[in-house]
């Protein structure tokens, strides 16, 4: 806490007495711009920024958390394009006097929802084109126009944009992807603030390799085991032997989907809280209800990440 203030993402003016810098979200008057928490922009005014967003194409821009928005960039959305597929591009349809009726929406290019990711930094005049997609913690660079996808923590630049480089070797934005620090909670991100702006980065490594060995070596791998079961039953691949007559394979898949996004769910709530008794207990308990079912196989990394979360030291 700084000043005495907490940070609030529902504070359009994040920085008193100045008003060309704001946080986006609570600005936001259009269903189809979403934006994440304190995400800012250094203007007074963000949906001016986005061009050509005309509610009958129902095109979205997407927006993560602690995206950082320069002066001058604008989000081209998909009200941009013209018919390309026929001899003329004029839009007729759209000027008065003349006999024309709107396209199909077939006959028009269609780029989708335009999404950006988490810590993403948007440099000075950028031109982001429709349906584009930019992975977390990417960089623009000033003046670009970017009309391709962006990896997660990659620099492009130019016009058109090209990749000029990866921040991080594969190793730590992978370790950065499966942390998503932007998604936890004020407090643990004002702890997190010394390791987020650590320049060592093999420090960085290995404290989110210590903080991410649950998430990686137990419930990542349940989930991944419980997600191959489920196709392998649903295609046929895998059998079920049910030695009570009150199941049925329907109530073994029905259980499998419900139990599996019990473990998303503890997967996200580790990742935020550490491990805890009552986590625990949930995974235990949910396993042992899976053998009711006396099934013709066993979900082996289950009693795996009860050993992890066993020996995983709390928070």
């Amino acid at each position: 806490m700084k000043d005495g203030k907490a940070p609030n993402p529902n504070n359009v003016h994040p920085i008193a007495g100045y008003e060309k810098e704001i946080y986006v979200k609570p600005t936001i008057t259009n269903p189809n711009l979403i934006v994440g928490d304190f995400t800012y922009i250094a203007d007074s005014d963000f949906e001016r920024h986005v061009t050509h967003h005309y509610e009958w194409l129902g095109d979205k821009l997407i927006i993560g958390k602690f995206c950082q928005i320069a002066a001058g960039v604008e989000f081209v959305m998909n009200g941009a394009n013209h018919q390309m597929n026929a001899v003329s591009t004029f839009p007729f349809y759209t000027l008065e006097g003349w006999d024309m009726e709107p396209p199909a929406s077939t006959d028009l290019p269609f780029k989708g929802d335009t999404v950006i990711g988490n810590d993403v930094w948007i440099g000075q005049n950028a031109v982001i084109l429709p349906g584009v997609h930019i992975g977390d913690g990417a960089i623009i660079g000033a003046n670009s126009v970017v009309g391709r996808d962006v990896a997660p923590y990659t620099i492009v630049a130019g016009n058109p944009a090209k990749e000029l480089r990866k921040r991080f070797d594969e190793d730590l934005i992978d370790l950065l992807l499966h942390f998503k620090w932007w998604d936890k909670s004020i407090d643990e991100i004002n702890s997190l603030i010394p390791l987020l702006t650590c320049s060592d980065l093999e420090k960085v490594r290995k404290e989110l390799s210590a903080r991410l060995s649950i998430r990686r070596a137990g419930l990542d791998q349940a989930c991944r085991d419980l997600e191959r079961i489920l196709e392998d039953l649903s295609s046929g691949k895998e059998t079920v032997e049910i030695a009570d007559p009150y199941y049925t394979r329907e109530n073994v898949l029905e259980y499998l989907r419900d139990f599996l996004q019990v473990l998303k769910t503890l997967d996200a709530q580790i990742a935020e809280q550490g491990n805890t008794e009552e986590l625990l207990s949930i995974v235990q308990e949910r396993a042992s209800d899976l053998w009711v079912f006396q099934l013709s196989f066993t979900i082996k990394s289950l009693q795996s990440v009860i050993d992890e979360l066993r020996r995983y030291p709390e928070r």
